[in-house]
């Protein structure tokens, strides 16, 4: 309808050798909408922009032309986890992830930097961090409750002396993500929210509209209200507590039931693979810099990072995907990269002639 379908980009970004030539190759055809595009040269130029036509929308929500100032900033040190990077990004959406990813990635970063140059293994670790960053307020109302005891204070001290760590070998991680999802199950079950959790657009996008996933996703700012949903947030803490605690099951550790499950074509159609593909740990969390996330908050993940990149401008660049190079199942190189990846490390890149 356009008449620009955005393929008259890639001869210029081929060409391209500085920051310029390639923020001007997406400026003049790339019309994929809300792009992210961060941008590094070996003159020492950092970018980060949005790129692509976007909508510009009238009050009664009509189109109304394009938005033709979109968001940009440029410095030595540059972030962007999907959050509202400045005020500027409200003139391309309303829905951001939260910030806690992007500041913990900030400060691991500025922390490398003050000791030294950053190398590809401690830029790849960085993506590969598991400490729970947004917990603190879970973690903070559970240290207001000071009148528990028996188990449920047991668990309490526990937590309260974990380390934040969402490692697959943790227990204190898979306890704290029982005690959020018990959290989360009675908010969920306020009266109001009732008849409000779905997908209106089949199973196909039930992960994005799956309500406990999205009280779980905003459970700080819950836990910061006055009575949300008409919910006693202290009373369902508590609550959470007790019943964690007075499982009869002892805890195992988090990555027995945070686990990543490949579905290949065949499974999505409901048949037996013919090549199956094992189901490994992980660690992490949605609100970690390795961002792996199940729909209850335990089990099994349908959210995880689709690949990890360090591009060193020098050449010593590293990647890696949650399963392998080849699309063939019967291909050696179909998984080969799935435990490395899993394990939150990288492998080299290897440049053929």
């Amino acid at each position: 309808m356009l008449g620009d379908l955005g393929f008259e980009t890639i001869l210029p970004l081929v060409r391209a050798r500085t920051t310029g030539d390639v923020t001007a190759a997406f400026a003049g055809h790339w019309v994929g909408p809300v792009d992210n595009l961060v941008v590094a040269d070996v003159h020492g130029a950092v970018e980060h922009r949005v790129v692509g036509r976007v909508p510009e929308r009238a009050a009664d929500g009509r189109w109304a032309g394009w938005v033709d100032d979109l968001p940009r900033r440029v410095g030595p040190l540059l972030v962007t986890a999907n959050d509202r990077a400045t005020p500027a990004f409200a003139r391309v959406g309303a829905d951001f992830a939260p910030p806690h990813r992007a500041a913990r990635i900030r400060g691991l970063l500025q922390e490398r930097l003050s000791a030294g140059p950053l190398g590809v293994e401690d830029a790849g670790a960085v993506l590969a961090d598991v400490r729970q960053t947004a917990g603190g307020a879970l973690l903070d109302a559970i240290a207001a409750l000071v009148d528990l005891g028996g188990p449920a204070g047991a668990l309490r001290e526990r937590l309260l002396a974990w380390d934040r760590t969402m490692a697959a070998d943790s227990v204190d991680a898979a306890l704290f993500a029982a005690v959020r999802a018990a959290v989360v199950e009675g908010v969920h079950g306020a009266p109001v929210l009732q008849r409000s959790d779905g997908s209106p657009h089949g199973e196909l996008f039930a992960p994005w509209f799956d309500l406990r996933s999205r009280i779980r996703l905003c459970l700080p700012a819950i836990l910061a209200a006055d009575k949300p949903f008409g919910v006693d947030v202290l009373q369902v803490v508590a609550a959470a507590l007790d019943e964690v605690a007075a499982r009869p099951e002892p805890p195992t550790a988090w990555g027995i039931e945070h686990v990543v499950v490949p579905l290949t074509p065949h499974q999505q159609l409901g048949l037996d693979p013919p090549h199956p593909v094992p189901s490994v740990a992980v660690p992490g969390d949605d609100d970690c810099v390795f961002a792996a996330r199940a729909l209850g908050g335990t089990g099994a993940c349908v959210h995880g990072p689709v690949a990890r990149y360090v591009w060193d401008l020098a050449g010593a660049s590293r990647w890696v995907v949650p399963l392998g190079a080849s699309g063939d199942p019967a291909s050696p190189y179909h998984h080969d990269q799935q435990a490395v990846w899993a394990a939150g490390g990288t492998v080299p890149i290897e440049e053929t002639p």
